[in-house]
């Protein structure tokens, strides 16, 4: 929470008033700011795909956007009568440069970071019957 979410705790419990994601909506990356993740793609049974806000056809990017642009995808596949499988993939582009070829590892390690922290409270609550 002190990188990903701007110092801010995240939820403890699933909240029904956030469920209601549609394509183009905007999550932020931190509280109260502009910019974030857009909702690219969504099948509330199988898929969630969230992007540069600049993927989305209807917005522009703006001038302040970092130098890469990326899409992460949650995929849930059933894999038995009673089990799913969440499945997540991150995939970034960016222009080549001296730069970015110190960033871009940094960034990736970070990410692998947050991610798992992520994903180990999604299980949490997805397993917890009182959440």
């Amino acid at each position: 929470d002190l990188r990903d979410n701007g110092g801010a705790p995240s939820a403890r419990r699933i909240i029904p008033a956030l469920q209601e994601l549609r394509v183009g909506d905007r999550i932020p990356a931190l509280p109260e700011t502009p910019g974030g993740f857009a909702v690219l793609a969504l099948d509330r049974e199988e898929a969630l795909v969230l992007g540069d806000p600049s993927l989305d056809r209807a917005a522009d990017r703006p001038p302040n956007a970092p130098p890469w642009k990326t899409t992460w995808a949650f995929v849930l596949e059933p894999i038995g009568p009673t089990a799913t499988q969440l499945t997540v993939r991150v995939r970034a582009t960016w222009a080549p440069s001296a730069k970015m070829r110190v960033v871009a590892p940094v960034m990736g390690a970070i990410h692998e970071v947050m991610e798992r922290r992520q994903l180990s409270n999604l299980r949490r609550r997805a397993e917890d019957p009182r959440a």
